[in-house]
């Protein structure tokens, strides 16, 4: 799936990676056994390519502090990507992106990446419209698309909660939440991970949150030895109001400033200090252009001419004179 002039490298003399590592994470919460053969083919050669590429991972940081009520039809989350980060971790002449991937979890309907250059919304960079957690992909794209240092990124992922009676969080398991996007780009350059992250110290000084501490066990966020991060939340706010749900509808969506962006290098070094987000950037957005679709036609009858073969391979066919469309007796 790469350019012709593209590779990952596998060892570099300076700063490259000395091993790597395959990591699983299996969703199996009644412990049933099982063999999983799944597993990865790597195809490398000696002969160097022109350019090495880098995986910028985009969205919202993966902590407990993403909030998601119960029983909502449409919920967003939203997640940016400063002017700051892209301007201070990519080259001058910008990066070229071939490739991308949109992940969420369970909840995930609708996911978009939206790229503001210059105040003005580009087309959409990509999007999914009926997210699928079963049916994920690292999407090539027909054309390479530039990012240009100054460029602004912003996730939206868009969640369906209706069939959980409980609050949802972000977190690592397939039953809490995430919301990310993973591009594929050259030449590598310095930014690796962009994020936002839900500022917890402004959500205790405002809404009373207790302190939390991770079970060393279950990796379960707790407030203390006998009650989780998710129970308390249910106790506090069940049955969840309107208000209540507006309330964090409004800080997921990045309305209300509780949170800021920061990026990272691949050495997990701050590039830019954090800044507090509170809304979108001001920007003409972008507008999806209406489909030409041809008119719908009845479907026409196509005959056959029905061979020897075709009536031995289709007999029901053969029985219709060769029209697909008849409809058949029953048997």
């Amino acid at each position: 799936m790469y350019p012709e002039n593209v590779g990952f490298p596998m060892k570099r003399q300076s700063d490259g990676p000395a091993f790597f590592m395959l990591e699983m994470h299996y969703n199996n919460p009644t412990f049933q056994t099982f063999r999983d053969s799944s597993g990865i083919r790597v195809y490398h050669t000696d002969i160097i390519r022109q350019q090495e590429m880098g995986v910028l991972e985009l969205g919202i940081t993966v902590t407990p502090f993403q909030i998601i009520p119960p029983n909502q039809k449409s919920f967003k989350t939203s997640a940016i990507c400063t002017a700051s980060c892209t301007q201070n971790g990519f080259p001058a002449e910008g990066v070229s992106v071939f490739a991308g991937l949109l992940h969420s979890h369970l909840l995930g309907r609708k996911m978009k990446l939206r790229l503001i250059r210059n105040g003005v919304e580009e087309p959409w960079f990509q999007f999914d419209d009926h997210y699928d957690f079963d049916f994920q992909e690292t999407r090539v794209y027909p054309e390479e698309k530039k990012i240009l240092p100054g460029d602004i990124f912003i996730l939206e992922c868009t969640l369906d909660s209706t069939a959980r009676t409980g609050v949802t969080t972000g977190g690592w398991g397939t039953d809490d939440e995430m919301c990310l996007a993973f591009l594929s780009y050259y030449p590598r350059s310095d930014l690796m991970r962009c994020f936002t992250f839900f500022d917890f110290d402004l959500m205790q000084a405002q809404m009373g949150f207790p302190d939390l501490f991770a079970d060393g066990n279950s990796l379960t966020w707790m407030v203390d030895q006998n009650t989780t991060w998710k129970e308390y939340l249910n106790n506090k706010y069940a049955p969840w109001s309107q208000e209540t749900v507006d309330m964090f509808q409004q800080i997921a969506a990045l309305q209300i400033s509780q949170s800021f962006g920061f990026c990272l290098n691949e050495g997990s070094n701050v590039i830019q200090d954090a800044e507090s987000i509170s809304g979108y950037p001001d920007m003409q957005e972008y507008e999806l252009p209406p489909r030409d679709c041809p008119t719908k036609k009845s479907p026409e009858r196509v005959p056959i001419e029905m061979t020897k073969s075709l009536k031995l391979a289709f007999p029901r066919m053969a029985a219709t004179n060769g029209h697909f469309f008849k409809r058949l007796p029953k048997v």
